[in-house]
């Protein structure tokens, strides 16, 4: 049910300018953030003690869309994930209730997703862990256990068309 905007965030009814945001971890690097808003206060969440001092009034939350957090950051009205899935955000009560922004990395990470899958289905037919333990072992018998495999002609399933899918 979620739907991409066919317009920009400030243009949806009920936007206000942030002025605080939350950053869960290591989420998102605060410095490189602050210079590209300037007028906007970061605060890094460490630990629990740390959110309950610093989310109360903050707007935006990055890296996590937890329900304790949620209740915790009653004026935060976007969140932001660092990765594509959002189901964990979509079944926090809080999420449907406030009518929360919603916003992912699917676009972002999708090439490099897509890259690494292949990677990894090259690596498979290879055999390369195999390989790699042989190496480390001085067993020079690469390939000739026919453990080698090829990739022509074979059949790859992509579950799920969504930004890595695509790519």
């Amino acid at each position: 049910g979620l739907i991409e905007s066919d317009r920009p965030v400030r243009d949806l009814p009920g936007w206000r300018p942030p002025r605080k945001v939350a950053i869960v971890g290591n989420a998102a690097d605060p410095a490189d953030l602050q210079s590209v808003a300037p007028q906007l206060t970061f605060v890094v969440l460490r630990n629990a003690a740390d959110a309950q001092s610093d989310i109360s009034d903050a707007d935006i939350l990055i890296g996590s869309c937890s329900q304790s957090l949620l209740v915790q950051a009653a004026r935060v009205h976007w969140v932001q994930v660092m990765s594509a899935g959002v189901d964990q955000c979509l079944s926090a009560p809080l999420f449907r209730e406030r009518g929360l922004l919603l916003t992912n990395m699917q676009r972002a990470t999708g090439a490099l997703i897509g890259e690494h899958a292949i990677a990894l289905a090259l690596a498979l037919a290879r055999n390369l862990p195999t390989h790699l333990a042989n190496q480390r072992q001085a067993n020079w018998t690469y390939g000739r256990d026919g453990s080698m495999r090829t990739l022509i002609g074979k059949t790859l399933l992509v579950v799920g068309l969504g930004g890595a899918g695509m790519e």
